[in-house]
């Protein structure tokens, strides 16, 4: 039973600790006013074990050195934005930027990937060009033989797509994508 106890321990203890962001630096502040930047502490009885993030190193120093009220309002002032900035957030949502135009009428869509500029019928429009996979065709046979007769040769590899001609076509000399 003990086994399993001492594995149990410190999986509750994990998982009832909040997630905090990985190496964001964070203040111990002392009674004497000063503070140390650690990125991750532990409370081991009467000492507090902390990672320095000036010194990058683990170092040691008495819990009662530590002041634990002051160093958990600034944990809580810093977590909770200032007014100002949230009043910044909420003109920003409303404020829209325009996407960037491409011809007469024609916006960038929102949507990520990657677009072709197509003039059809004397109107442009964008097409979304999707990624086909591929199939790697090694040329075995081939490569066998060239390695035989000149090793210094490298090998031929060819990528192949399926269909004989892509999705989407352009109308125009030279594609804009």
């Amino acid at each position: 039973m003990r086994v399993r106890f001492t594995y149990l321990v410190p999986f509750v203890l994990l998982v009832a600790l909040p997630p905090q962001a990985q190496d964001a630096p964070r203040r111990l502040i002392l009674k004497d006013g000063s503070y140390q930047l650690v990125t991750k502490y532990e409370v081991k009885g009467n000492r507090v074990r902390y990672y320095s993030s000036e010194r990058e190193d683990w170092e040691e120093l008495p819990n009662s050195l530590v002041d634990w009220p002051a160093t958990e309002k600034y944990e809580k002032d810093r977590a909770t934005p200032p007014p100002e900035a949230v009043e910044l957030d909420k003109e920003l949502e409303r404020v829209e930027v325009p996407l960037p135009e491409v011809a007469p009428g024609l916006r960038i869509p929102e949507d990520t990937g990657v677009f072709l500029l197509d003039n059809f019928q004397g109107e442009p429009q964008l097409l979304e060009i999707n990624q086909t996979a591929g199939d790697i065709n090694r040329n075995t046979k081939v490569n066998i033989l060239k390695g035989t007769i000149n090793p210094v040769a490298g090998l031929k590899q060819t990528i192949e797509l399926e269909g004989s001609h892509a999705a989407i076509q352009s109308h125009v000399d030279i594609p804009a994508l």
